[in-house]
Formats: C-alpha cells, sequence, structure tokens
C-alpha cells in the first residue's frame, strides 16, 4: 500500500508539473480549435480539444484523490481488522468513491 500511495503520488505531481508547463500550449489549441470556423471537421476538432483539455486538466485531481483515499482505506482495513469485524469491508467504498469521481 506505501509504495502504491509514492506512485500515485509521484504520478499525480509529475502529471500536474506537466499541465502547468503546457498549459498555455492547451488552452491555445482549444481557442483555436473553438474559434474557427463551425464546419464538421472544426466542430469534431473542438470537441476533440475539449476532451483533451478536461482530461488533462482533472486527471491528477483525480490520482491526488485516490492517492489520499488509498491511505484512507488501509488504516480502515487496520481498523476492521482490530475490531474483528469480518463481514463489512471498506474496500467497496473505496472503489465507489473513485467511480463517482
Amino acid at each position: 500500500t506505501q509504495k502504491t500511495f509514492h506512485a500515485l503520488h509521484f504520478a499525480c505531481a509529475t502529471l500536474r508539473a506537466l499541465v502547468f508547463s503546457l498549459r498555455e500550449n492547451i488552452d491555445d489549441a482549444f481557442l483555436e480549435a473553438v474559434s474557427d470556423d463551425e464546419t464538421k471537421s472544426n466542430k469534431s476538432r473542438a470537441c476533440l480539444w475539449t476532451v483533451i483539455r478536461n482530461v488533462a486538466f482533472d486527471v491528477p485531481c483525480l490520482l491526488f484523490f485516490t492517492a489520499y483515499a488509498l491511505l484512507v482505506l488501509f488504516w480502515a482495513e487496520m481498523y476492521y481488522r482490530e475490531r474483528g469485524k469480518l463481514g463489512s469491508s471498506p474496500r467497496r467504498a473505496f472503489y465507489g468513491a473513485n467511480l463517482v469521481l
């Protein structure tokens, strides 16, 4: 769990630094694609850049959330194991929270 946490945290920091360094280029390409005339190929290009922009800006935040949710999962499993609660597992809540986001 610790290695996974550090790997997710490293991936989050790396992607966030990459997005910050390329943010101006991504925004320029997005604005260029959106401001072009309304032909069918330009609409699909604008849609593609919208998806790329949203994914590029959201993935680091999602990785950050997942890393710390994994840390909470680790401590919740330790608590449940210590209390002897066999039937309930916090792992479902972890997967559910990640799926909702």
